[in-house]
């Protein structure tokens, strides 16, 4: 695999984009057309921000002809002559499912998201025949179809998903549910605001009403590119793995396969770290001592890959809280974490050795085994 490819080589040129004058409306309408999570903000023929679904559902209760100027983010950039690499490892670190691409005069080239970057899986020789047993998620949360949309969004900020398998009585999955697929409802015939969480009638829905039906499944013993060829051709970014009756095993999705790619290119550097929700700034250092001393301690037992970290904030008797919720992916394996705590720090910690002491107690569980002659 030549890994002197460039973003150019990959990168979506058909650039869709809207005038920061535009209206709240306007954006979910172009990106409900196109069927993308991230819309490029232009004013004055520059990149001026990016809304996203996410961008949408955290400020719901503004009015639909609120300008998008207002919730546009300021984006991450990459150069066209940047390496897929780069951008892989970029977008596993913001979160963000695309980003704009930049000539070297700053004008907007191209976009380049998770979807472009899959797509050159199967010519990189170092992941495209891995089991998908080795990537994916094992035991995923999954929703009822008798859940209210009000649930599913609460579980998808909790987990920071943007979809989820949705299961019948029998815990048979019967369905995936999207944020798309809840703003598409939700927009749909509406003339004023997106207050999704005081409109009781609309937020009580539940999930048969808003759900994609026939999930597409997968096989764990089958590779990377065949993951990859089901997600193109269906234009999916999630695969299910059910057993014998149906169940939901597992989970994978575009994320699993590019933090694969960045795996790919690390070469003995440090674990890849994401950090993702509602965390101030001026805490990034304090955390990162903590995360590298956990990953330091779990390096001694397992071989980390990524580490997944949410945080969600909310105030309880005047006190901010944070829930912390952490995910550490291992070979053919994950572990997770939450702990709730006023001090972010001391959540961090707690969340984190508990992974640790879940590891620990696996590997002993496996020596003792060992030892006794079982498998």
């Amino acid at each position: 695999m030549d890994k002197e490819i460039q973003v150019s080589d990959i990168m979506s040129k058909n650039v869709i984009t809207i005038d920061a004058d535009e209206d709240i409306s306007a954006a979910i309408s172009v990106m409900k057309k196109h069927n993308i999570h991230e819309l490029p903000v232009m004013k004055n023929g520059r990149i001026h921000g990016l809304v996203t679904m996410d961008s949408l559902f955290k400020r719901k209760n503004l009015p639909l002809y609120t300008k998008v100027s207002n919730i546009s983010l300021v984006p991450p950039t990459v150069n066209e002559r940047d390496t897929f690499y780069a951008v892989a490892r970029k977008l596993i670190e913001t979160g963000f499912r695309g980003i704009p691409v930049v000539n070297d005069k700053g004008s907007v080239a191209g976009v380049v998201s998770r979807s472009d970057l899959i797509k050159i899986v199967p010519k990189i020789k170092e992941i495209c025949r891995i089991p998908i047993s080795d990537v994916y998620t094992p035991s995923p949360t999954v929703l009822k179809d008798t859940d209210s949309i009000r649930i599913a969004l609460n579980f998808m900020k909790v987990f920071d998903e943007h979809s989820m398998p949705v299961v019948d009585k029998k815990g048979r999955l019967i369905g995936v549910v999207g944020l798309k697929d809840i703003l598409d409802y939700y927009h749909r015939d509406r003339k004023g605001g997106m207050d999704i969480a005081s409109d009781k009638k609309q937020i009580d829905v539940t999930l048969k009403s808003v759900m994609m039906t026939d999930p597409v499944t997968v096989d764990e013993g089958k590779t990377i590119d065949f993951a990859v060829s089901l997600m193109l051709t269906n234009n999916i970014t999630t695969l299910f793995i059910v057993d014998g009756n149906e169940v939901p095993t597992g989970v994978i999705s575009q994320y699993d396969i590019i933090s694969m790619m960045t795996e790919v290119s690390k070469s003995g550097e440090n674990v890849n770290v994401v950090i993702t929700g509602e965390v101030d700034s001026e805490f990034y250092g304090d955390m990162n001592d903590i995360i590298q001393k956990s990953i330091k301690r779990i390096g001694k037992i397992v071989t980390p890959r990524l580490l997944s970290i949410h945080v969600n904030r909310y105030n309880s008797n005047d006190n901010t809280i944070y829930d912390v919720h952490t995910k550490m992916s291992v070979v053919k394996k994950a572990y997770f974490g939450g702990y709730k705590h006023w001090n972010v720090f001391k959540a961090l910690d707690i969340t984190l050795r508990d992974v640790e002491h879940q590891i620990k107690k696996e590997k002993d569980i496996m020596v003792s085994n060992k030892k006794r002659g079982l498998k």
